[in-house]
């Protein structure tokens, strides 16, 4: 939690940190079906769901909120 800059709070556990590695790799822009691979969900759209949060507009606010 620490390595992946996670503050204390209501996100410091695990399916925080799963989230965190998500939000990073679609703001790292690596594909959603790499991103499912890696953290093995079985559907692709909960994945597709932090991409659509993710536009450009928005992205600076989710790197606040998770940084």
């Amino acid at each position: 939690m620490n390595k992946a800059q996670i503050l204390d709070g209501v996100h410091k556990n695990p399916i925080g940190l799963r989230q965190r590695y998500e939000v990073a790799a679609v703001l790292a822009c690596i594909t959603l079906n790499m991103i499912q691979k890696l953290i093995g969900h079985s559907d692709i759209t909960t994945i597709a769901d932090y991409a659509k949060v993710l536009k450009e507009s928005e992205r600076m606010l989710v790197a606040r909120v998770w940084s």
